[in-house]
């Protein structure tokens, strides 16, 4: 069973330097981070390996989704969610 993720932008509090705004989504994948930021990416990485395998976060309440994650820019803080889709 394939597995992909689609990371979508749910909040932004500053100015993305990148250019990334609330409702962008990317699909990706532990080897490929699309057009997100690669910090954003790295941030959100580990989340993406350890979901990829069944895992999930201590704050997980959907299996397949995980919310409340930040790009390490505090200042201009983005925020994500990662969905799982399984093919």
């Amino acid at each position: 069973m394939a597995v992909k993720f689609v990371v979508k932008v749910t909040g932004l509090k500053g100015h993305c330097n990148v250019g990334h705004k609330i409702g962008d989504q990317f699909e990706l994948s532990k080897y490929v981070s699309s057009d997100l930021c690669g910090a954003a990416y790295h941030s959100i990485y580990p989340y993406i390996v350890s979901m990829e395998f069944g895992g999930m976060a201590p704050w997980q309440t959907e299996k397949d989704v995980i919310g409340a994650l930040a790009c390490p820019d505090g200042y201009n803080q983005l925020t994500m969610e990662i969905v799982r889709v399984t093919e």
